[in-house]
């Protein structure tokens, strides 16, 4: 019947685009870490609680370890004006010792 189909119009669709205002896409870009992600990666370090268990040193030594060791593993979230917002990395210390 028409009504159905009316209440049917009026729900919120999956497939369909929701306008929200002050809501803007973001585009995300992954990247291997690199040495140009050195000063983003530190500060990010910098920001987290773990700053307050080591020196200043190791965590450059990380960040730079991070960024520039082919054998570490991971990757950097960047948005569209190039600023890293997260990233993911696994290092092998032990290789270090």
């Amino acid at each position: 019947s028409e009504e159905e189909e009316e209440e049917e119009d009026d729900g919120m669709r999956l497939d369909s685009v929701i306008q929200e205002e002050g809501v803007e896409d973001i585009v995300f870009d992954f990247d291997d870490p690199q040495e140009k992600h050195f000063d983003s990666i530190r500060g990010i370090l910098f920001r987290n609680t773990i700053a307050k268990c080591v020196n200043n040193i190791a965590l450059n030594d990380l960040s730079d370890l991070i960024a520039n060791d082919p054998a570490s593993a991971g990757t950097v979230v960047e948005v569209a004006d190039h600023e890293v917002i997260c990233f993911a990395a696994v290092v092998n210390l032990q290789h270090y010792n």
